[in-house]
This record gives structure tokens, C-alpha cells and sequence, in this order.
């Protein structure tokens, strides 16, 4: 299972939203790819379209799956988190776990091959 650490939002206050989201859990590594990324970037697509995050430059631009420059806010993390427990709290970490060289792919079948 992959387990929520839920840190207080003075953790993760200035971080990018998807290195916020992987410290949260029991990643261990504030960066991803994969699967554990693009579930990662749903949760912070949501968080963004409910108006949760911070864009720290209002005048630049951060469209739908542009959350590269947004950060967690105070007043929305609590939810961020809640929102993170609902898309990742039936997985196990070995079914997102990233291979030890950083490269996933998927096999003919449509199975995740590590290599």
C-alpha cells in the first residue's frame, strides 16, 4: 500500500505541486515518471481545476496539465492530500514502483516490463 505521510503544509510550502504530492507519500524520491507520474499529475490537474493551488507568476501561463510551475496553498492542501488519498490509496507501491534505471515501458500484452 502506498502510505500517505500527510505533512503539514510548512513542508511543503514553495515546492512544486508534484514533488509536494511525492514527498507526501512514501516515495522517497521527490521525482517521478511513469505511472506514479501521471497519476500524480491527475491529482494536481484536480487540485487545480477546483482553484487549490498557487500560481506563483499570475501573469504566466498554467493551462490544463501545465501544473510545472504550481505550488500547494495553505488554505488547499488539506484537500490536495484528500484528493491524493482517493487516486492513490488502492495501489501498492510494487504496482507503481519505478525501476531502479528510471525506465518503464509496457510489454505486447499491455504489462508493465521494468528495464
Amino acid at each position: 500500500m502506498v502510505v500517505f505521510r500527510n505533512l503539514p503544509y510548512a513542508t511543503v510550502q514553495g515546492m512544486q505541486i508534484i514533488r509536494a504530492l511525492n514527498v507526501n507519500i512514501n516515495q522517497g524520491n521527490p521525482f517521478t515518471e511513469g505511472e506514479l507520474y501521471k497519476l500524480q499529475q491527475a491529482v494536481a490537474n484536480e487540485a487545480r481545476s477546483r482553484g487549490l493551488l498557487i500560481n506563483p507568476n499570475p501573469y504566466g501561463r498554467a493551462g490544463f496539465g501545465d501544473t510545472s510551475v504550481m505550488e500547494p496553498s495553505l488554505g488547499g492542501w488539506e484537500q490536495t492530500k484528500g484528493i491524493q488519498r482517493r487516486v492513490l490509496g488502492s495501489l501498492r507501491m510494487d504496482e507503481i514502483a519505478q525501476p531502479s534505471n528510471g525506465v518503464s515501458r509496457l510489454g505486447r500484452e499491455g504489462r508493465r516490463v521494468l528495464g
